[in-house]
């Protein structure tokens, strides 16, 4: 069921969504797969999603690799990110 979050949400869902899958460091993970999947539980097809992942690259709590293909959690960020999903 779609619904819309707040960016504070959204952030909370990406890094979630890296966080359990044990997406750190060099294990990353493909960005247009999670915004795909994403998408389906956030209404305007996920128009704000690719918003708030730059503010959390800008934050360096998401690392780029593959020239911004994929993504991963900072490993460096691991208590900021744990008491982000508190």
């Amino acid at each position: 069921m779609k619904r819309e979050y707040t960016k504070k949400e959204l952030e909370v869902l990406v890094i979630n969504f890296l966080f359990r899958r044990g997406r750190w460091g060099n294990y990353y993970f493909p960005l247009t797969t999670l915004v795909n999947w994403l998408s389906k539980a956030i209404k305007n097809n996920g128009k704000y999603l690719i918003k708030s992942i730059k503010e959390l690259i800008k934050k360096e709590i998401i690392m780029v690799h593959k020239r911004g293909k994929a993504i991963s959690l900072n490993p460096y960020k691991k208590e900021e990110i744990e008491r982000i999903l508190e």
